[in-house]
């Protein structure tokens, strides 16, 4: 095989402007063809060879529109190529010299394989690419806008750029030494989410936004100057898609802020989360529960600012809105949960209005006898642990909190603790799942039962210093015997199976 492959190779370096150059368009597709399965395999020794190879190939897929057939076919080994890092590699320094051709070719192009060869260079040829990565990022820009100016309900185009967009956005070549530069492309797609009714590609804007935030930690300004049209845009969503509430949290959490310096926009951002709850005709459905863990987390975040006048009718509103027996149990308890975020916030104000109503009691209650549901979840034990707490804190200047205080007190002490043997026992059994894998194979044969079994170390896979150890060790002991047993019992059934 090595000696055929040199052959190929000799071939083609010697031979490749015959080759290449011929007029016979069967004979350069199946050319291209064959450079698709052999690249990898050839020009191994001297990688030079490669160059007309790749111009080749470009050629063709930059090539007149009546060369369809060679065009699809030079496109498909280039996709090729780029797919394998490690061709990829080889051939970066040579894909330099083309990549502003194909920056200006990716505007014009229908070739789906074409885009899926940009795909490629640009997640696994950074090298190559380098500050042109910006250009990329302005016409992957302008195709989207072209494709969506022509009306197209979908486009398998435009989402094929995303996908090259999203590449970008998390290669770490790429980040944070051009960030500026990319954001600043994007600028033009973010404000699509002003449009009145939505656009097909809404969450691929949501999605790269969050990404932008996550990868700089912070909101720049020019990311910010979007805050406005995402607010107006979260603001006629009647359903909370995922993206949108990871977008929604990565604004909350990176940009808190610039948002706090901003009274309108903070306005603005509450009553589109308070509106459903403040609307009492606005019906509460399955997807409403997302809704109220965003104002949860918003008041987590941002606390009582731009909301501390009118504390008091949301706390009315939510007791309401909670004694509807049309409600739901589990959203009953997610309203509960806005209500002590609130009084993290603010303890005086909601405290004082739910003692004025005649509903501390009936609030209590329903959160100690509720409560108990939430404990799987680990962000459901902070909420109700911080805000039990708080009240704990402030019976002094509230009488009404006093008559249930040994069992809210008893109740966050239950709270912790079963959150803490929930986790021991995670970790009990991840440690008997290791355990499994590396314990000794029993013998099979008097052959294999000679070879003395693996030990393990006294210390090397166990703490052996404290009690969770302890228990660790005896569980994994326990599992190791129980499956011996049963696989001796399964011999002995198959030995005297046929008596």
């Amino acid at each position: 095989m090595p000696t055929c492959r040199a052959g190929i190779e000799q071939t083609l370096y010697v031979n490749w402007r015959t080759l290449f150059e011929s007029p016979s368009q069967i004979v350069r597709c199946r050319l291209a063809l064959m450079l698709k399965y052999f690249m990898r395999k050839i020009f191994v020794q001297r990688p030079e060879a490669a160059r007309p190879a790749l111009d080749f190939l470009l050629r063709g897929v930059m090539g007149e529109k009546k060369d369809k057939p060679l065009t699809l076919q030079c496109a498909d080994s280039l996709k090729k190529i780029a797919k394998n890092p490690a061709t990829a590699a080889k051939t970066q320094e040579f894909l330099r010299a083309a990549v502003p051709d194909l920056c200006r070719l990716v505007v014009q192009t229908e070739q789906l394989l074409l885009l899926e060869f940009v795909h490629g260079i640009v997640k696994h040829c950074a090298g190559a690419i380098g500050s042109n990565v910006v250009s990329f990022t302005q016409n992957l820009t302008r195709r989207i806008r072209i494709d969506f100016g022509r009306g197209n309900k979908t486009s398998i185009v435009v989402y094929r750029c995303w996908s090259i967009i999203s590449s970008i956005c998390e290669t770490p070549d790429y980040v944070p030494a051009y960030l500026d530069g990319i954001e600043s492309a994007l600028i033009p797609l973010f404000a699509h989410l002003s449009a009145p009714k939505r656009v097909y590609f809404d969450e691929n804007i949501l999605q790269t936004m969050t990404t932008l935030l996550t990868l700089r930690k912070s909101a720049s300004p020019q990311l910010f100057s979007c805050f406005a049209v995402f607010v107006g845009y979260y603001d006629r969503q009647s359903f909370i898609s995922d993206a949108l509430f990871k977008a929604v949290y990565a604004f909350l959490r990176y940009a808190r802020d610039p948002i706090l310096h901003s009274p309108e926009l903070l306005t603005k951002l509450w009553r589109a989360s308070l509106e459903l709850i403040m609307d009492e005709n606005a019906p509460i459905e399955l997807g409403s529960a997302k809704t109220f863990i965003l104002v949860q987390l918003a008041l987590q975040t941002l606390g009582d600012s731009g909301l501390s006048d009118s504390l008091e009718t949301v706390t009315n509103t939510i007791i309401d809105r909670a004694q509807h027996k049309s409600l739901a149990p589990y959203m009953r308890r997610e309203l509960f949960g806005i209500l002590l975020c609130i009084i993290c916030a603010n303890t005086e104000k909601p405290l004082k209005s739910l003692e004025q109503a005649g509903t501390l009691g009936y609030f209590l209650d329903c959160v100690l006898t509720e409560g108990k549901e939430l404990r799987a979840h680990p962000y459901h034990v902070k909420v109700l642990t911080l805000g039990l707490s708080t009240i704990i804190m402030s019976y002094r200047n509230h009488p009404g909190v006093f008559p249930a205080l040994g069992r809210i007190f008893r109740f966050v002490v239950e709270l912790l603790h079963h959150s803490f043997v929930e986790e021991l026992d995670e970790r009990v059994e991840k440690d008997a799942i290791f355990a499994e894998r590396i314990r000794p194979i029993p013998a099979e044969d008097e052959a294999a039962a000679d070879i003395p079994k693996p030990r393990l170390g006294k210390k090397k896979y166990f703490m052996a210093h404290d009690a969770v150890g302890s228990i660790r060790r005896l569980s994994i002991t326990m599992m190791w015997r129980k499956t011996t047993r049963w696989q001796s019992g399964k011999k002995m059934k198959k030995k005297y199976s046929g008596r």
